[in-house]
């Protein structure tokens, strides 16, 4: 026997039915937020019209209209009168703060492509900043890889990684993922401290990232620990647009 396929609106609507309690704009704005990200409910980037949505979602056009508001203005959505409802391209990409991965990592979890183009790479001493964040002498040698990342060849975050010469003698062994050559080395990541903070622009970093100067970026350091030995300290800038950190809190 042949179990009928449920459309895309009736199976959002079963993901509404089961969402917590909250108002029905909320519960839809919520639920198609996820969808979205995930990236399989409507896989051809056109939403159906309003009066579809809630004909089958069995709401008011105006609840459709609040939830898909909200959307626009995440930058998930893109309407255009007398067009449609089309999934955004810029959508951003939330990364959970309570999971320690890499960017390849991240980006694999999303369905896109991580790219990199190489910025610099060398090994010399560390300044001092970096031999107090790494533990290290002032005549101990780091490797530095200056990187700007890509998402489907999307320009989304520059990063300069430093580790101890101890940890990468050769940064031109780095190929594509920094993450993949020390799970190689047999080196594998425990915890991280990590800090964020607002920024905007600079002319050399908007250029890098394609976007205005003065647009909105994240500063993010990252100090990474094996055990109790650091082994990277990264200083990431990442657009504000595309990117956006999730942390989930339990009372």
């Amino acid at each position: 026997m042949t179990i009928p396929l449920l459309s895309p609106n009736q199976e959002l609507r079963q993901r509404i039915e089961a969402a917590e309690a909250a108002p029905r704009y909320i519960q839809i704005f919520r639920t198609l937020k996820a969808a979205i990200l995930e990236g399989q409910l409507y896989p051809n980037g056109t939403l159906p019209p309003e009066r579809e949505l809630a004909h089958d979602l069995g709401v008011t056009r105006t609840t459709v209209r609040k939830a898909l508001r909200q959307l626009e203005e995440e930058g998930l959505l893109r309407r255009y009168k007398g067009s449609g409802t089309y999934l955004s391209a810029s959508a951003a990409i939330e990364q959970p703060l309570n999971v320690l991965t890499g960017f390849s990592q991240d980006m694999a979890r999303h369905g896109l492509k991580a790219g990199v183009v190489w910025l610099d790479r060398e090994r010399s001493l560390p300044t001092s900043e970096e031999t107090f964040s790494l533990a290290l002498s002032p005549t101990s040698e780091v490797s530095r890889l200056k990187r700007l990342r890509t998402a489907d060849d999307e320009p989304i975050a520059l990063e300069l990684a430093v580790l101890p010469a101890s940890i990468l003698p050769d940064p031109f062994a780095v190929e594509h993922s920094l993450y993949e050559y020390l799970t190689r080395a047999g080196i594998q990541p425990g915890r991280a401290l990590q800090r964020l903070k607002a920024g905007a622009a600079s002319p050399a970093e908007a250029d890098l990232l394609r976007v205005a100067p003065g647009s909105p970026v994240l500063h993010i350091q990252r100090l990474v620990f094996v055990e109790t030995q650091p082994v990277e300290f990264t200083r990431s800038t990442y657009r504000g647009d595309r990117y956006e950190f999730v942390v989930e809190m339990k009372g």
